[in-house]
Order: C-alpha cells, then sequence, then structure tokens
C-alpha cells in the first residue's frame, strides 16, 4: 500500500555578507526563517575584526587526487553537490525541470509520483516565483569543496542528530561562520543551508529553489549567489530516521594546516 501520510519538508537558511549576522522571522507551517544577504560592512564575525580579502577560486575539479576535500563527502553528499553545480550552470534546463515539477501540485499539496505529500505555504504561487527568477539568471560557476567547510557542516549535521534541534544555532551556542572559523578562514561572506526531511539530491535544489514560506527566498539567494565560490555539504539522520543536510557556502576558504 502506498504511503500517503503528509509530510513537511523544512528548509532554514541564512547568509552573511560583509560581516553583519541576519535571522529572519519564523513563517506559518513549514517552519522556514527567512534568510537574508547583507552587505553591509563591519565586524566579519565574533572572532573577527574586518572582512578578509575575497579569495580566488581555482580551478574546480572532480579528482580526489586534485582536490581531497571530496574524500570527505559520501556518495549521497556528492550526488547534492553535483546537482548544485548542475543548478547554477544551467539555470535554463532548472527552468524546465521546474515546469515539469509544477503537474505535482494539488492546490496546497505537492504531490510526488512515489505517493508522498508535502504541504506547502504558498501553493504553486511560489514555485512561479521561481521560475520568473530562474528566466533572469545567467549560468554560473561551479562550487568547489572545502574541507573544512565540510567540517563545518558535519559539525552541525552531527549535533542536530544527537540534540534533535533545528536552526543555525548550534547546541553550544555557536553561529555558522563561529563554526566555520573552527576549521579555517572564510573569505568575502558566507551562507548556510538546511535542508530537513531530505530525499532525493533534485527534489532537495527544486526545494531550495522554490523557497516556499521563505518572504526573501534567501535559500535560493544562497544557491545562486555570484560571490559563493566554495561549498560544504553534510547530511545527518534523525532519530526518527529521516534525513537532512547541512550546506555551508562562502566566496572563499581556507583551511586551517
Amino acid at each position: 500500500m502506498t504511503n500517503r501520510t503528509p509530510t513537511i519538508v523544512f528548509i532554514l537558511s541564512v547568509a552573511f555578507s560583509g560581516t553583519t549576522y541576519s535571522h529572519g522571522q519564523k513563517a506559518a507551517t513549514p517552519v522556514s526563517p527567512a534568510a537574508q544577504k547583507v552587505s553591509s560592512p563591519g565586524v566579519a564575525s565574533a572572532t573577527k575584526t574586518t572582512a578578509t580579502s575575497k579569495a580566488t577560486a581555482g580551478k574546480i575539479s572532480t579528482s580526489t587526487d586534485l582536490n581531497p576535500a571530496l574524500k570527505l563527502l559520501n556518495d549521497r553528499e556528492k550526488q547534492l553537490l553535483d546537482e548544485i553545480n548542475y543548478a547554477r550552470a544551467n539555470p535554463g534546463e532548472y527552468l524546465k525541470a521546474l515546469e515539469a515539477f509544477k503537474k505535482n501540485y494539488r492546490s496546497k499539496e505537492i504531490h510526488f509520483p512515489e505517493g508522498r505529500i508535502l504541504v506547502t505555504n504558498e501553493g504553486v504561487a511560489a514555485l512561479d516565483d521561481a521560475l520568473g527568477f530562474l528566466r533572469g539568471v545567467k549560468p554560473l560557476p561551479p562550487l568547489e569543496v572545502r574541507g573544512g567547510m565540510v567540517q563545518a557542516a558535519k559539525a552541525h549535521a552531527n549535533d542536530l542528530a544527537s540534540s534533535g534541534k533545528f536552526g543555525h544555532r548550534g547546541s553550544d551556542g555557536s553561529r555558522p561562520g563561529e563554526r566555520l572559523d573552527r576549521f579555517g578562514r572564510w573569505d568575502d561572506s558566507y551562507g548556510e543551508n538546511i535542508v530537513y526531511e531530505s530525499q532525493t539530491a533534485r527534489y532537495d535544489v527544486i526545494g531550495m529553489i522554490v523557497d516556499d514560506g521563505t518572504a526573501n527566498r534567501g535559500h535560493r539567494e544562497n544557491l545562486f549567489a555570484e560571490d559563493f565560490r566554495v561549498i560544504g555539504i553534510a547530511f545527518g539522520t534523525r532519530s526518527s530516521g529521516t534525513n537532512f543536510a547541512v550546506v555551508t557556502f562562502a566566496g572563499g576558504f581556507q583551511d586551517k594546516k
């Protein structure tokens, strides 16, 4: 028998630029704090006093010989990395994917082909907004994995899995930038997306692009930010068996030696 129990996907996002921390307000169910990208100058983080200079991104490679950080990713994390980079490089193709996905909407419910049902805040209006956004997006370079960013994402994923909590603040009170600081030095800007009830790489990226229930569409903005060049990804599993993903972004990142 097909399981038709409604489920809710939670996606959280925050973005930082220049140095100002921002955290949005809670929306209606599903809970989705709005994200905001800030460009005002000032203190870079709790442990920095000025923003560092922007790093020059190297050539993107999928070879673990050229980029050992890829060894830190499991197969599912690599799939999400590939899907994010595919969306950035091919916004026109993703436009077609979202147009095809539209047929799954029934009022405010999404009826997935495999039987799962997602209850949304906005219904098809959010998808239509995403389609309009993608029509204006130009192809972007892929994001390159940094080991320290993966470690920061894994630290938070492990914390969320063990604590059962939600959100960007760790059990120790840490914020995303502070976790990145533990494993290296970020340059120019950084952000973090969290996808709850993760299903497949394609569905996860579609969810971040549609960004239902988030007033400023911060997850989408993080995915397609031109000043983001590097990335870290970590999956976690809750005691209930549900999967989630933590994705960190930055303009540049130098791992600790």
